[in-house]
């Protein structure tokens, strides 16, 4: 009865990917749930904490958006270089060999070293210094759309953590009505860790949020091409390559599926 239960399980997933990739390919569109136009010839900024954290958690969303049919100009900002065992300097390159490989090119990538802005499980990051790192960036680029963690921040790390709390209060008091915020929903420890198993499930959990805020809610999935990509993006950050993090690439959901919801 297990196996036949798995089994119909695996069919289904296979049977939904195919037909989602099918869809999206006849109809052109870069998520599941055809985005806003505010998507297209946009200037989009992705906020991380950490390099490695764009292609461990964001790489459907950045292989979509950063399509040449869309034509937008992706941003990196990483709030910090990574440097919990003074790689720093290293990871710094490596993110923005990631970013290459992933679209985006290094004049749009911006690593920030702060002494306030450790790369630290412990130490919490101010929001009101995060908020004028945003500011900043969003200004001198004219930023329209923002992305980054949502407040448990995947992981649960508070760096995270800490990037969304930053960025909402730059759009709450600052960004004058003209920047969108959409931030990546965190999932329970087992929809996280069985793949493009979830796809069923997450599928669903979007229609749910449209049926309650439409048009909030974008969900992206990668092709094959596209995770091949977020992969070779992962292999850039070779600092990182410890065999925990090559079982986070082989099942995490987030390398193949990410969903966006617009914080109001």
């Amino acid at each position: 009865m297990l196996a036949l239960a798995v089994s119909g399980l695996i069919l289904i997933t296979v049977f939904t990917y195919i037909y989602q990739l099918v869809d999206r390919f006849e109809t052109g569109a870069s998520s599941i749930d055809p985005p806003s136009p505010y998507f297209d010839h946009s200037n989009i900024l992705l906020v991380t904490a950490h390099p490695d954290d764009e292609c461990m958690f964001f790489g459907p969303v950045l292989c979509n958006l950063t399509s040449k049919s869309l034509k937008n100009q992706v941003h990196v900002l990483c709030l910090s270089k990574g440097d919990a065992e003074n790689l720093g300097n290293q990871r710094k390159r490596e993110l923005v060999k990631s970013c290459q490989v992933l679209g985006i090119p290094s004049s749009r990538v911006k690593t920030v070293d702060h002494p306030d802005l450790p790369d630290s499980m412990k130490i919490e990051w101010n929001a009101s210094l995060v908020s004028s790192i945003i500011q900043e960036y969003v200004t001198k680029h004219d930023i329209q759309i923002i992305i980054t963690f949502d407040n448990y921040g995947v992981s649960g790390h508070t760096n995270h953590q800490a990037a969304y709390r930053g960025a909402l209060q730059y759009v709450k008091t600052s960004g004058n009505g003209t920047v969108s915020l959409y931030k990546l929903p965190s999932v329970s420890l087992v929809r996280k860790y069985i793949g493009l198993g979830d796809l069923p499930l997450a599928i669903f959990s979007s229609r749910m949020v449209k049926t309650s805020t439409p048009k909030n809610s974008l969900l992206f999935l990668s092709s094959p091409g596209q995770y091949l990509i977020t992969h070779k993006a992962m292999r850039q950050h070779s600092s990182q390559l410890v065999w925990f993090r090559w079982l986070y690439v082989i099942f995490s959901r987030y390398m193949v599926i990410n969903e966006l919801e617009k914080v109001s």
